[in-house]
């Protein structure tokens, strides 16, 4: 079944178009969705971040007034009605359902024209002109509020995410929090106005902000990309969180007790469905600012507020895509037209490729292959046919009895269990969050796409945290192309910082506000809290505010980007990619998340034509980048913190295949099930890939991989993938190399593969390419050597995920060869990775003859209860692991443990590469050889 949706422009329109659309495939895994859409509407990002495919038609607004472009608009009315044909042909569709808004109103003309199915839903009790358009030319009409006054409409609710309908707020609360930076103790409020925010909110907050946070009420406002700045909170404990858009509204209203917004259709629909207490704006009359400090004694009465709160979730519906997902099933089944075969009729202009912006994963996550919401409470399926429910009706709903009420289920649906609701009584809000404790880190707020800015118009820049590895690289491009570059650091000591400040920066040590100085752009990673008071000081001041990922996105522009990118080796195989460019003279720039043996620098702007990046999915930072060709070496869950889901994670990847430029290339790992599942999905998306591995089918298969000390040999063969002297990148005869890696380890023979097949595609000889790869010397903390001391050798590296632990220790004890002991010293990088992956750290650490776990390194998280490094100690098999939270009992420690011809590795992200010298001192100052 193919089923095509017309919900544009605002979230008011897209999310109940996105939820149906997820409700259909959850009903049958088989249906093909596709959204049309404009070019200058909301659903050019949250289309593609739903899984589903995105057409463009011209956008057609009618002018509220007489005007010359009025003139116009029968013009551009039947361009988008010819477009939107052919599109509703390409696709074969077997239906549309149409939501309002300027999309609509061709889509309803062409669905017409080409005998396409319509289905109209109207969110509003005032329906607009698009649905009273579409309601003339349809009997299948529903409508999310009984009042509303439409031809042959049913009242079946307004259908909402999942996400939103499925939310506990109060075992959620927590995280929220953490989230956006507030406090755990004290009550928010959450202030928004639609997804382009409202203007009469913010200047009402603006007026009342101040006895708002003196009464102990947090705020969270979401103002509206254009009003970020709007309001100059007070200094004082009680935070107060702007943001231009939130992606993620399960996690504010989890983080609220109150709501205070506008009053349109969706936002009603979702507040009521989690039980979210609110104050609706509908029309705006002045400021209101004393209207909104009359709130006050509301938003403190905790027991009032509880009360709000059920009889909210009383009123909610929660099922309305399920039901409106069966309306379009029921009517797809008695009206299927015969198969259409791809691409226009004759005559037919088709649609140009640039117009489809494709999803970002196959099928929506999480849904599985299953009947129509079979197990799936509190839902019950509908009265079957032929007594359907969805019969047209030819009264107003309302009449007769059928509709009972706004939130209420259609007449006939079977009953629905009781809601149970949360808790109530005095100290309730506040108790729910305490019993519901979950998580109490800090989760990195996911990076949202935006352009590149031209360099030239960044002006002054300053960075916040410059001597981090990832903001020092982009620092020291930026000086080298002659901008004017200050910082801050919290490191006084940092060689980072010290190299930047020798090549011209100014350079503080701590943070704050007056360090900004005459600065134009601030840059920012996604470790920087909200409170930063230099943050703080460039939003109260207008300034550019740009993610660090952003930032490097200006400093490709111009350039042939290629960007690695994967859960494990993105280092290591960017770091033997610029090596193989700069040994052939490419001379590269390129950014890389460590420092590169060769140069001793991790950063570096060349002269020549490409630019080679790491491209972090930490944080969606990677989505940032446009490249030419991409390198995926692998997809493995991790970062839930950020993500929340493991479907969520590996979206983001296939987000990341529509980066790549139109032409690109994608390169693969075979080996790789998650990295094969991402070669599907650009197969499907028409996509010029390679892959590589040790697999019979790769396109650069390894072979004979094999470690003998601090060395790796393997070899590669390809086939010709085209004419032998054929001048295009990719065009060599046939390829069979042995190669000798100077790192140790199996999984750095794939990253060599990687980077080899990456070089040969971009028209480098092979043989020219192999060279290149023999003199690469690693990245630092890589299975870095640290040094030897009574025969024990220290080695370092960045293993932070159960898998990379596992491969450096297999690493490790083929360079031993039986001729001494593996010591493993870990600290575990983060309280939420620490818990989510303890058991699986435990059994890759089993791999070491002695394991030594330190305490967890917080980085940008705050702890957790009950979390630990011993609950990775602990999952050690056979109880072999020794937890040292102090880290500066390590070294003694490990002296005790080590024998000559042992090979201890320091293992994880944070400061315990800090550890080989003093291990190696300590073994020194033991002056014990044993036998």
């Amino acid at each position: 079944m193919r089923v095509v949706l017309a919900g544009g422009g605002s979230a008011g329109h897209i999310e109940p178009a996105l939820a149906l659309a997820d409700a259909l495939r959850q009903a049958d895994s088989s249906v093909q969705v596709t959204c049309l859409g404009t070019a200058r509407g909301l659903e050019t990002r949250l289309v593609p971040m739903r899984g589903y495919d995105l057409e463009l038609i011209p956008a057609v607004p009618l002018p509220r007034s007489v005007t010359p472009q009025l003139l116009t608009v029968p013009g551009r009315l039947a361009g988008a009605v010819h477009g939107v044909g052919v599109i509703l042909d390409r696709v074969g569709a077997d239906v549309l359902v149409g939501f309002g808004g300027y999309v609509a109103t061709p889509a309803y003309l062409a669905a017409k024209r080409h005998k396409v199915p319509i289905v109209v839903h109207e969110a509003n009790p005032l329906p607009g002109i698009a649905n009273r358009l579409g309601a003339h030319l349809t009997t299948h009409v529903f409508t999310g509020h009984p009042d509303t006054k439409l031809r042959n409409a049913v009242c079946l609710g307004l259908p909402i995410r999942r996400q939103i309908a499925e939310l506990d707020r109060f075992a959620l609360g927590d995280k929220a929090r953490a989230h956006f930076g507030l406090r755990l103790d004290l009550p928010v409020l959450l202030v928004f106005g639609g997804s382009q925010g409202a203007l009469s909110l913010n200047r009402a907050l603006a007026g009342a902000i101040g006895p708002i946070t003196a009464a102990g009420v947090q705020v969270l406002h979401v103002t509206g990309p254009k009003h970020v700045n709007a309001i100059q909170p007070p200094p004082g404990p009680v935070p107060y969180v702007a943001v231009p858009y939130v992606d993620r509204m399960d996690l504010a209203y989890a983080a609220a007790d109150f709501a205070l917004c506008r009053a349109g259709a969706m936002t009603c629909a979702e507040l009521t469905a989690v039980g979210l207490p609110a104050a609706y704006v509908p029309l705006p009359h002045g400021n209101g600012e004393q209207r909104l400090n009359a709130l006050l004694p509301v938003l403190t009465n905790i027991d009032q507020v509880a009360g709000m709160s059920e009889a909210a979730a009383a009123m909610g519906r929660k099922d309305a895509d399920r039901w409106l997902a069966k309306a379009v099933l029921d009517i797809v089944a008695a009206n299927r037209r015969p198969e259409v075969t791809a691409g226009p009729p004759p005559g037919e202009r088709p649609t140009p490729p640039s117009a489809t912006i494709r999803p970002p994963a196959a099928s929506p996550p999480p849904f599985q292959s299953q009947p129509p919401f079979q197990s799936q409470p509190p839902f019950q399926s509908p009265p079957p046919e032929p007594d359907s429910l969805f019969t047209p009706r030819t009264t107003r709903p309302g009449a007769g009895g059928q509709v009972t009420g706004w939130g209420q289920p259609p007449a006939g649906a079977p009953p629905q269990p009781p809601q149970t609701p949360p808790p109530s009584g005095p100290g309730r809000h506040r108790q729910a969050r305490l019993w519901n404790y979950k998580e109490g880190t800090r989760a990195m707020a996911l990076v949202t796409p935006t352009e590149p800015v031209p360099l030239e118009e960044l002006g002054r820049v300053h960075f916040v945290g410059i001597g981090g590895a990832g903001m020092s690289g982009i620092a020291r491009i930026m000086l080298a192309r002659g901008v004017e570059v200050s910082g801050s650091d919290t490191s006084a000591d940092s060689a980072a910082v010290a190299e930047l400040a020798a090549l011209g920066a100014r350079v503080h040590v701590g943070h704050a506000a007056g360090q900004l100085g005459a600065a134009d752009t601030l840059v920012v990673s996604s470790a920087i809290r909200a409170d930063n008071p230099e943050l703080v000081e460039a939003n109260g001041r207008a300034l550019r505010v740009l993610h660090r990922a952003a930032a490097l996105a200006s400093l490709m522009v111009g350039r042939l980007v290629i960007a690695v990118t994967g859960t494990h080796g993105k280092t290591s195989t960017t770091s033997m990619i610029t090596t193989v460019l700069l040994e052939t003279g490419a001379d590269p720039a390129y950014a890389i998340g460590g420092v590169l043996a060769a140069t001793g620098i991790g950063a570096a702007d060349g002269s020549g034509a490409s630019f080679v990046a790491e491209a972090d999915e930490s944080d969606g930072s990677f989505l940032m980048y446009a490249p030419d060709l991409a390198v995926v070496t692998n997809v493995e869950s991790d970062h839930l913190d950020n993500y929340g889901t493991e479907a969520a994670y590996r979206a983001s990847f296939t987000a990341f295949l529509g980066r790549i430029k139109p032409g690109g290339l994608l390169v693969t790992c075979a080996d790789d099930p998650g990295a094969r599942d991402l070669a599907a999905q650009a197969a499907a998306m028409g996509l010029r890939m390679v892959s590589y591995g040790e697999s019979a089918d790769a396109d650069y298969r390894v072979s004979g991989v094999a470690t003998d000390g601090m060395a790796t040999a393997l070899a590669i063969s390809a086939e010709p993938r085209r004419p032998a002297g054929d001048s295009k990148p990719g065009s060599f005869g046939r390829i069979d190399f042995d190669l000798r890696l100077r790192v140790p380890g199996h999984h750095y023979a794939l990253n060599a593969a990687a980077a080899f097949a990456a070089a040969v595609e971009l028209g480098i000889e092979p043989e020219r390419v192999a060279a290149a790869l023999a003199t690469y010397r690693g990245a630092a903390r890589r299975l870095e050597p640290k040094g030897e001391a009574g025969g024990v050798r220290v080695l370092d590296t960045y293993a932070h995920h159960p898998t990379e632990l596992a491969a450096d220790l297999r690493a490790a004890r083929a360079i031993v060869a039986g001729r001494g002991r593996v010591i493993a010293v870990f600290q575990p990088h983060l309280f939420s990775r620490t818990r989510i992956f303890a058991a699986e750290f435990g059994a890759a650490l089993g791999l070491a003859d002695e394991a030594v776990v330190l305490d967890v390194y917080a980085a940008r998280e705050d702890p957790e209860p009950g979390v630990t490094g011993r609950l990775v100690a602990d999952a050690v098999p056979g109880g072999a692991a020794r937890y040292v939270p102090d880290l500066g009992d390590v070294p003694k420690v490990v002296a005790a443990l080590a024998e000559p011809g042992d090979l201890v590795l320091t293992m994880g992200a944070g400061d315990v590469t800090k550890l080989g010298p003093l291990v190696l001192d300590a073994i020194t100052a033991s002056g014990v050889m044993r036998p």
